[in-house]
């Protein structure tokens, strides 16, 4: 990989990561992309190895693999180990690892960066013992990389932190190479007993309430089934009761279900698979009326030109008014949107290929931006 600048010191990052399946996402991707751009040896801090690990993700980045404990008694044990002044830069995913990872750095008298996939504005952190102390962390940082800026007020709000007290960086959750993936959808739908001139609808994430379960099974009310089909992934987050659930009206119904986790580009490739994405988000906290660019599977969904059906929000009404996306206010309304796509679907599709580099930056551009954004904070 061609590295474009060689940054002062030891020229190496820890990046510190919430959940170890997360590894592979394309936040996570940009940003490693970046650092080895700019001459970076980048090692990877999880809670333990990934059940689905992507060996071919690591070996890309050449990424070095550790285990960390968001614990004060690992903390305690090895705060004074040499070894943490290897590092110059520590990058922290909110919310549990900021505390560890800031105490690092200031161990490292290193730069520290948060990389703010999560906002947990209204919500219970992951540790609330120390949430004080993220905070505290988040109000210290050189830089804040953020999914979104419409989420910026957010995530100001939360920290404490004063307009203007530190730079924030955009990196969105889209691929950092659009259109690479284009698998055959004949072939994969053959494997999986799919027919292959079905409409399939996707829906990917936790199957609940809030991520609109009830409004998406109900699609199969007003819809031909013998055109119109459902497919959920669950990526091993499914509970027993459920999974029994739907295994048993996949019987009856038009449905597909994934429940196994796998690797970020296992998964895609199944997504690949849908014509249509579902994506609903009515949570209480704040950052979920915010999602925008922030929404993993919405990026999926459009960077496989795949149009989507999604509850109205502000930072969604950009793909309404480039003919993206059909929004609804009310289940009630549910029905035209689904058939008015469904109909027009050939448009729809036209429109997302067409039009994704209008509402998403090329990566090109996407990447010049973390250049300029990390290689100052890097070389000061």
């Amino acid at each position: 990989m061609k590295t474009l600048l060689k940054c002062r010191g030891r020229n190496r990052a820890a990046y510190f990561l919430s959940d170890p399946e997360h590894l592979g996402r394309p936040f996570d991707e940009a940003i490693f992309l970046a650092l080895r751009r700019l001459g970076y040896q980048v090692d990877v801090f999880t809670t333990a190895t990934p059940k689905s690990c992507d060996h071919a993700f690591i070996d890309r980045f050449d990424l070095g693999l550790k285990t960390f404990d968001y614990g004060a008694r690992w903390l305690g044990k090895r705060f004074f180990d040499s070894s943490w002044k290897d590092y110059d830069v520590y990058l922290s995913c909110c919310s549990a690892p900021v505390p560890t990872a800031y105490l690092l750095s200031r161990r490292s008298r290193a730069k520290f960066v948060i990389a703010c996939d999560e906002i947990y504005a209204g919500r219970i952190p992951p540790d609330p013992r120390f949430e004080w102390l993220a905070k505290y962390a988040m109000r210290k940082a050189d830089l804040t990389i953020i999914t979104d800026l419409c989420r910026m007020p957010l995530q100001c709000d939360y920290a404490g932190l004063r307009e203007g007290q530190q730079p924030f960086l955009e990196n969105c959750c889209a691929c950092v190479d659009p259109r690479r993936l284009r698998q055959d959808k004949r072939s994969l739908r053959t494997q999986y007993g799919i027919p292959a001139d079905m409409i399939l609808i996707s829906y990917a994430g936790t199957f609940h309430e809030a991520g609109g379960a009830g409004d998406f099974l109900s699609i199969l009310d007003f819809v031909d089934t013998s055109r119109v089909g459902l497919m959920i992934q669950t990526a091993g987050t499914m509970t027993d009761l459920v999974k029994q659930l739907l295994d048993r009206l996949s019987g009856y119904i038009p449905l597909w279900v994934f429940d196994k986790r796998t690797t970020y580009q296992q998964a895609l490739s199944v997504t690949a698979m849908a014509d249509i994405g579902f994506v609903v988000y009515t949570q209480a906290a704040p950052q979920f009326s915010l999602m925008g660019f922030s929404s993993q599977k919405l990026c999926n969904y459009l960077y496989l030109g795949q149009p989507v059906i999604a509850l109205r929000q502000p930072s969604f009404q950009i793909l309404e008014d480039q003919g993206m996306a059909v929004l609804y206010d009310t289940k009630e309304q549910l029905p035209t949107c689904v058939q008015g796509l469904i109909e027009h679907i050939e448009e729809y599709r036209a429109n997302v290929e067409e039009r994704y580099d209008r509402v998403i930056p090329p990566e090109s551009e996407r990447m010049r931006r973390l250049l300029a954004g990390l290689r100052p904070i890097l070389l000061d």
